[in-house]
């Protein structure tokens, strides 16, 4: 039997933030194993770091940023400081599609995507990126449908917002209620969220490691082509729900 595993960091805010990498990621497989390596090899020396560079810490009055601060402390210092954000770090991301999209105010405002480290001297971590975006006040569709809460804009706004992203030669790959955001109080009121599959149409494909246990469209497996037609019967599916959600709240 294979055993299957998660390695897990967290950030220490006013709260614990702690990101979670699912071994069905594609590059997850050899990843862990690289983990555990490295892990075994770095704790003893980290702790000698500590015991001797205590004092070498970050001081917030000097005036060069720490690079524990990816890409740095100041990367965004006006334009969204004041703002909630999302920061994400991923191995494959539809840039295009998320830019397409929020250009056209059906996903959130796209700030940053590229190398977790900007200058010269900054470590490499492989194929992995940096995404910064806004953050998006609302809920996610799975649970405005379980409080009843989806507008009745919702559904137009999603064909418009699927017909867009199909009109740029684009697919998103993987429609469903938990990467769609609801925001009842906006003019808008549908915000996709998770572009990781999307791109261009006829050239992404599906991760190999693809989720055995969601109800996928036919034709959707590892590796094979990311279809419009996946995204349509998905978009046929979350509208029926939605329908469904809607006649039962009027009998209710």
């Amino acid at each position: 039997m294979l055993a299957l595993g998660s390695i897990l960091g967290g950030v220490i805010t006013s709260k614990c933030i702690v990101p979670v990498h699912s071994t069905h990621d594609d590059d997850q497989w050899l990843r862990i194993a690289r983990v555990f390596h490295v892990l075994q090899e770095s704790v003893g020396r980290l702790q000698s770091w500590y015991e001797n560079n205590m004092e070498a810490l970050y001081d917030p009055s000097h005036p060069i940023p720490h690079p524990r601060f990816f890409p740095s402390i100041n990367m965004f210092p006006e334009e969204i400081c004041p703002r909630k954000i999302v920061v994400k770090f991923v191995t494959t991301y539809g840039v295009d599609a998320h830019k397409t999209l929020a250009d056209a105010s059906f996903a959130p405002k796209l700030h940053y995507f590229g190398p977790i480290g900007t200058d010269e001297n900054a470590v490499l971590l492989g194929n992995l990126k940096m995404v910064v975006m806004d953050y998006i006040e609302g809920l996610t569709l799975s649970d405005a449908l379980k409080q009843h809460k989806v507008p009745p804009s919702f559904v137009t706004h999603l064909r418009q917002a699927i017909a867009q992203l199909h009109g740029a030669g684009l697919v998103f790959g993987d429609l469903r209620a938990p990467n769609i955001m609801v925001t009842p109080n906006d003019k808008v009121t549908v915000r996709l969220i998770d572009f990781d599959w999307a791109g261009k149409d006829g050239e992404v494909v599906y991760p190999v490691s693809i989720s055995s246990q969601i109800d996928w469209p036919t034709g959707v497996e590892g590796l094979m082509p990311i279809e419009r037609r996946h995204d349509l019967s998905n978009l046929a599916r979350i509208v029926a729900d939605v329908e469904r959600d809607t006649a039962m709240e009027v009998c209710m």
